[in-house]
Parts: C-alpha cells; structure tokens; sequence
C-alpha cells in the first residue's frame, strides 16, 4: 500500500503542475466572463466588474509568456496544438446533436461563429495578440543588442517593449472605436496588447513582490478600485465630452484592478485544485458555455422546474457550466487513456 501512494504521489508530481498566480487570475477572469453571459447588461454586476474580464485574461497570457517562448515555431506550434485544434474540436462536438436536423450546414456556421463571433472572439483574439506580443519582443531585444552598448540591455528591452506594445494598444482602442480591422476581432486584440505586457511585467518580477506582505496594499487597492468604479458609472456621465478623462479612469480602473488581483493570488500559499482544472479546461468551459446551458434548461424544463431570474441563479448556472465541462473533459481523458494505454493524468 505504502509503495502504491508513493507512486501516486509521484505521478501527480510528475503531471500536475501549478501556476497558482496565473491559474487565479485566468479562473477568475473566465468566471467573470461566463458569470456576465448568465445575467442583464443592467445589473450592478458590471460596474465592478465589466473592467477586469477579458484585461484580466490577457494579463494572465502575458504572465505565462515567458523569457524563452520567443521562437516562432514554438509559438506556431503551441497555438495549434493547443489552442486551434482544441477550439475547432470543442466547436464542432455540439453540432452532431443538430446535424439531423438542419445538415452539414451547421457546421460551417458554428466554425464561422468560433472565428468572426463577438461572442466567441477569445479564441482568435488570444492567438492574435499573443503572436504580435511575440514578434514585438523579439523586436525589442534586436533593438537593445543593438543600440545600448552596456549592462541594461535587459531594462531597455522592457522599456522598447513597453513603448511599442502601449502603442499598438492605442492603435487598436481607437481602431476598435471607430470600427475599423473587425475582422476576426484584430482591432480589440490589438488593444489587449497592453494587458499582455504588463503580465509580462509581473512575471518578470514575481520573485521581487512575492516576498513581501502587501496587506495594507491590497485593502487601499480595493477601496480604490471599487471607488473608481462606482464614479466612472455614476457620476463621470454628468461630465459631457470628457474623453480624455473617461480614458484616463478607464485606464487607472483597469491597471489598479488587475494588479489588486495579481497581490491576492500571489498571497496565496496553497495549491488550489478547481482554478487548476479551470485553466486547463478554459477553451471547453469558454466554447461549451451555451450547450451546457441549454442542456440544464432541458433537465429543468423535464422535471417541470421553473428557475427565477436574477444575479444568484446566474452564479448558479455558471458552476454549473464549469463542473460539467471539468468533469467531461477529465472522463473523456480517462476513457481515451485506458483504451489506447495512454498515461493522462485525470486527478
């Protein structure tokens, strides 16, 4: 017995590997973005949290991108394998339910809505600005190796970085703003590239904050944050044509939340084993979001349950759709794993 729990703790050593910073923040962001399909754009829901859903995902990408994923076949292939190829599988599986009835057809609708959809554009949109962040730090190191002859290369490399992602950024809000490159959402990836570098920040410095205790900061933070949201919705629309400052609130809003989120999550002294499995199940809980939906109106409308509507249920229904599509996607490992004698780890 005792060499059997040896083994098994050695196998979750082996195959389980924790990212407790990131898989905080990218289970929270999904919840987020999940939580907020589930109820009306009218409840106060959103003030307090319309400014982190989708920043807050695309600063956790930016935290995973490290040092050394600068190779463009790495990338390439990363992005197919484990991005492309998933979301297209994920996409599909839903529609053999209706191929019955309406044919082939469907399945080219549901590809179109995976890559031009305002609903599901998480998937090409993480692919763009992952791939533009790429080749701009690639770009910033080729700049300091060239034009700083001394022991900053590596600071100048962040502040080129920094300098080139903050104005693609910029470049894509006001494209974004005015309609422009919507196709396959490039002008709202491209505003994300702000969001990517500054997890990148975090990441490069992770070491440095994680040694302190930022209690007090965490508080102010948060009395901040939630100060700032409240004023943007309640009280800057009495501002006519403040545009510069909407942005400039926007912007604070947004930057001192995420980096609220960031000091709790790396507070955290534990493995937690749900944000886990989210992460590693985000593009199945992201694309399977409506069918699991309908397939839980359906078990209700059976047994005759009639469900209010309201901010509550909303959570309810979001669990729902995260503890269906984690236990779906560890139950399709497990099977293919004992069919073709594959090692996949599914605890």
């Amino acid at each position: 017995m005792a060499k059997h729990k040896s083994t098994h703790h050695h196998y979750k050593k082996a195959y389980r590997e924790y990212h407790p910073i990131s898989d905080t923040m990218v289970s929270v962001a999904l919840i987020l973005i999940v939580y907020g399909e589930m109820i009306p754009f009218t409840e106060e829901f959103f003030v307090y949290t319309a400014p982190l859903q989708f920043p807050l995902f695309f600063t956790a990408v930016g935290y995973l991108l490290r040092d050394n994923d600068v190779s463009w076949t790495d990338v390439a292939r990363k992005i197919f394998l484990w991005i492309i190829i998933p979301s297209l599988i994920f996409a599909l599986i839903p529609t053999l339910w209706y191929l019955r009835s309406k044919g082939l057809d469907i399945i080219w609708q549901q590809l179109q809505a995976l890559c031009v959809s305002s609903k599901f554009w998480l998937v090409p949109g993480s692919i763009i600005a992952s791939t533009v962040f790429i080749l701009c730090k690639k770009l910033s190191v080729k700049l300091s190796n060239t034009y700083v002859k001394n022991d900053y290369n590596e600071e100048w490399s962040m502040i080129f970085l920094g300098i080139m992602t903050i104005v693609i950024a910029l470049v894509g809000y006001v494209l974004s703003i005015n309609g422009k490159l919507t196709e396959l959402h490039i002008s709202k990836s491209l505003s994300m590239e702000a969001f990517i570098f500054f997890g990148n920040i975090l990441q490069k410095y992770k070491r440095s904050i994680k040694k302190k205790n930022y209690g007090a900061v965490i508080i102010a933070l948060l009395v901040l944050y939630l100060f700032l949201c409240w004023w943007k919705y309640y009280e800057l629309p009495q501002f006519s044509g403040a545009f510069l400052l909407s942005g400039l609130i926007e912007c604070v809003t947004t930057f001192s939340g995420l980096f609220l989120m960031f000091l709790v999550a790396s507070q955290s002294k534990y493995e937690n084993y749900w944000f886990y499995e989210i992460r590693h199940t985000i593009l199945l809980i992201y694309i399977w979001q409506e069918p699991t939906t309908h397939l839980l109106a359906g078990i209700l409308d059976y047994f005759n349950i009639m469900l209010p509507v309201g901010p509550m249920i909303g959570l309810g229904i979001t669990i729902w759709c995260i503890v269906f599509c984690v236990l779906v996607k560890k139950i399709v490992l497990g099977v293919i794993g004992e069919l073709f004698h594959i090692n996949i780890p599914t605890v």
